[in-house]
């Protein structure tokens, strides 16, 4: 039977030296601290950092694809003759989909409920 040797204390840790740790520099570059008042990259107050908010290029990108044409139909109209007969056969989550986009999300508040109860 062959003896397992056994793994000093430190390994795997990374072991730095106070020579490495003197040699070390300061970051360079960046804008210094973002919230001091001195800092001419600051915002001013009131003002977004971000003002026009994330693109949205997906959203162009999908309208354009659904107006696309085939045999005469755009594929929105497709999409839609696809998701009527996905509904009609059962389907509740296109009928679902289908008052949605139609109606709206619909919130019932305690006034707009009747209770009719028969003795």
């Amino acid at each position: 039977m062959k003896k397992e040797k056994k793994l000093p204390k430190n390994f795997g840790k990374v072991v730095t030296t106070l020579p490495t740790l003197l040699k070390r520099k300061k970051r360079q570059g960046g804008k210094g601290k973002p919230f001091e008042k001195s800092n001419p990259w600051r915002f001013p107050k009131g003002t977004s950092g971000n003002p026009g908010g994330r693109p949205r290029k997906l959203g162009e990108s999908i309208a354009a694809a659904l107006a696309v044409e085939i045999d005469g139909h755009t594929v929105a109209q497709l999409i839609a003759e696809k998701l009527c007969e996905s509904a009609i056969a059962g389907d509740a989550a296109a009928t679902r989909e289908i008052r949605l986009a139609t109606e709206g999300e619909t919130i019932h508040t305690p006034d707009q409920i009747q209770v009719v109860i028969d003795r």
